[in-house]
């Protein structure tokens, strides 16, 4: 069952070894249009990030809390029992975390002040848990033991009492919650390791979890199957789009896809670096107007993910979108002559239109109309003009146009490029450039 087939003994050495590695920048590689920035990692089993960048972190014996820059600045309490950590969890409102371990069965509250953690419940081989509102989660835990399905469970957390909402086969799946709050999860084979292809993402309505039946897979849409594992969901809370963690023990793949109910469509978004393992995948969201796709400005929410070969790997890594970029270089960028504008980081295959304008057309804040994707504007449309000629984009995602100055560029026009993928559709804008 994932991480539940590890034992204390090997978390504590695990533990011990981690803490003396720093955190390694992998090669896990992201899809064209987004970009991998490595963390900060505080070297312990279970992460969750609160919205200002601060991390708790649970290692199945202490919860600490670390700034965004890695620096530990309080034990929030221990565990005294130590346990395999198996979920960690900020509350909505983020003032406390609930947290299990799959050793025992415990599951804990404890507020983000330093204190004793507060028992609120036990559910043997615990694995995965989602908030469904301040007071419940939905809890995915393998209580038959190994070999005997797995069940999920509403917990509330005021009283401690249990509901059992389904009961499914397989080793333990991970849960999350989409927009409309009906239940997601993902299963996994309860053979070891799981068969390349035999994972699905299931979803059950959320007017069927009222806990007066219990559910199983016949009373659940299949979103998507093929998958090689399920460890972990997130959801977009803005898109409402689904990341699943796909770990496979037997072929070493690791990745994080998007959920796009189509497997000839449902892109990869992270390629992990092969027998590694991700978890701890969270989305924090955005402005609420860049959007969470390739080639948008980097506002539209953070995907955040750990990694390890539990031997000498120990990394935590964010992805984010990566805008394209445009430049212009040559002698006619400062004088008369010839210069390119240029682009990088763009749709391989696709192509482009350069506009300019003069640089009091620059705006302050960037327009943003709501077309397929929002298109983000940094020249006022009324001023700015279209450059002759259609940007090219090669396989390595740049191109560039070529064109002659007679002088006074420089400091006194701006330029963008909006762009387009290789199927024809709006993918971006570039941020509005100076020459200079």
């Amino acid at each position: 069952m994932h991480e539940q087939r590890s034992t204390v003994s090997r978390t504590v050495l695990l533990g011990s070894l981690f803490a003396f590695l720093p955190a390694i920048v992998r090669a896990d590689t992201p899809q064209l249009g987004f970009e991998l920035t490595a963390l900060p990692y505080p070297l312990q089993s279970k992460t969750a990030t609160l919205s200002d960048g601060r991390v708790v972190a649970f290692d199945g014996t202490r919860i600490d809390l670390f700034d965004a820059d890695g620096t530990l600045t309080a034990n929030l309490g221990v565990v005294t029992l130590p346990g395999y950590p198996s979920f960690l969890l900020l509350d909505p409102t983020e003032e406390f975390v609930v947290f299990g371990e799959s050793s025992f069965g415990a599951i804990f509250e404890l507020t983000l002040s330093p204190g004793a953690p507060n028992p609120v419940a036990n559910l043997a081989f615990n694995y995965d848990a989602v908030f469904e509102d301040g007071n419940h989660l939905i809890v995915s835990a393998a209580t038959g033991g190994f070999g005997a399905g797995n069940r999920i469970y509403r917990l509330e957390l005021s009283s401690g009492t249990t509901t059992l909402l389904a009961s499914v086969a397989g080793a333990s799946g991970p849960v999350a919650l989409d927009l409309a709050g009906n239940l997601l999860y993902g299963t996994v084979s309860a053979l070891f390791p799981s068969p390349p292809g035999s994972s699905s993402v299931l979803r059950w309505p959320a007017a069927l979890l009222t806990g007066a039946s219990v559910l199983s897979e016949d009373d659940a849409t299949l979103i998507e199957t093929g998958f090689d594992g399920a460890a972990d969901l997130a959801v977009d809370p803005v898109s409402g789009g689904i990341y699943l963690v796909e770990n496979n023990y037997g072929n070493g793949v690791n990745r994080i896809r998007l959920v796009a109910g189509n497997p000839t469509i449902t892109p990869v978004l992270v390629e992990g670096t092969v027998f590694r393992t991700i978890s701890n995948l969270e989305f924090l969201p955005g402005d609420g107007v860049a959007i969470f796709a390739g080639y948008q400005p980097p506002r539209g929410g953070t995907l955040y993910y750990s990694s390890t070969d539990f031997v000498s790997v120990a990394a935590r890594m964010s992805v984010t979108t990566l805008r394209p970029i445009a430049y212009a270089s040559g002698p006619g960028v400062t004088g008369a002559g010839p210069f390119d504008i240029g682009v990088t980081s763009a749709p391989p295959g696709g192509f482009g239109f350069i506009f300019y304008g003069p640089s009091s057309s620059v705006l302050p804040n960037e327009l943003v109309l709501q077309l397929r994707i929002p298109l983000f504007l940094g020249l006022a449309p009324m001023t700015a003009a279209r450059a002759p000629g259609t940007l090219l984009v090669a396989g390595n995602g740049q191109g560039h146009l070529s064109y002659v100055s007679p002088g006074g560029l420089q400091g006194n026009w701006a330029f963008q490029a909006v762009l387009f993928d290789a199927s024809g559709r709006l993918a971006g804008s570039s941020a509005a450039a100076l020459f200079q």
